[in-house]
């Protein structure tokens, strides 16, 4: 009168376990039957392609990392070189009037002093270009430049960031504890995230489908606690609870 006994199995939930990209298998550690915790390594792929792409994103964040400094910071040598170019123009002209002075008294011949005069000229020309360059460096880069190289800063560390979840996912770890139910793929062959290589059956919590009568639907309920026993072991009592009535009727 106080119970209902009820006939049924143990469904055996299951997770298909694959790698997140393509590549050989190069060690499966875990075999059917095996008993497995979570975050336990279960197999490895072929990395040394992952790793190259960490290195080229790592050296590629630097390297844009640097140009951000020296946007923020200013190039230093423009003073030096605007001082630079101040001395090459004096020196030239002195010795523009040096030639000019050797040609009046018809010491050097005239095409000394075009020469002379074309090496001012040139020296002029680098003295306007390091003044404009350093004018530019005192006025500082545009704050928009700035902000384009912390964007790209930012896009190159994301794909870092990206590149070293691939490496990561070059290993493959237990999602919960459970029983290793199948092997599929083995050491050699190509993985791929369409091609499970482990099946999982998860034993926490572990779920009993029974099947109650029309007449008995109204004696239970959600919570109801209850006593599970099973052909293997008939002398031991498992603790349960019903988590689930189905809406729909069968059989």
């Amino acid at each position: 009168e106080d119970r209902l006994l009820l006939f049924g199995n143990v469904d055996i939930r299951e997770v298909q376990l694959a790698f997140n990209d393509s590549e050989r298998i190069t060690a499966l550690f875990a075999r059917e039957g095996d008993r497995v915790q979570t975050g336990q390594l279960l197999g490895t792929l072929e990395s040394r392609r992952f790793a190259a792409s960490v290195a080229k994103s790592e050296a590629k964040a630097a390297a844009q990392r640097q140009i951000v400094a020296r946007l923020e910071a200013g190039n230093r040598r423009t003073q030096a070189d605007l001082a630079a170019a101040q001395a090459d123009v004096e020196n030239a002209r002195i010795n523009y009037d040096r030639a000019t002075n050797l040609v009046a008294q018809t010491v050097e011949a005239q095409q000394h002093l075009d020469n002379v005069r074309a090496v001012l000229d040139v020296a002029r020309a680098r003295l306007a270009a390091a003044r404009e360059t350093h004018d530019l460096m005192v006025l500082g880069p545009r704050p928009e430049d700035i902000a384009a190289a912390k964007a790209t800063l930012q896009a190159d560390e994301a794909e870092l960031a990206l590149a070293q979840q691939t490496l990561a996912d070059a290993k493959l770890h237990a999602p919960t504890n459970g029983v290793i139910r199948n092997r599929i793929l083995e050491p050699g062959d190509l993985a791929s995230p369409q091609k499970p290589v482990f099946t999982l059956a998860l034993t926490d919590p572990v779920w009993v489908r029974a099947y109650v009568a029309e007449t008995d639907l109204g004696k239970i309920r959600l919570g109801m606690k209850a006593t599970v026993i099973t052909d293997s072991f008939p002398g031991k009592q498992y603790e349960g609870w019903i988590g689930f009535i189905s809406p729909t009727a069968e059989f």
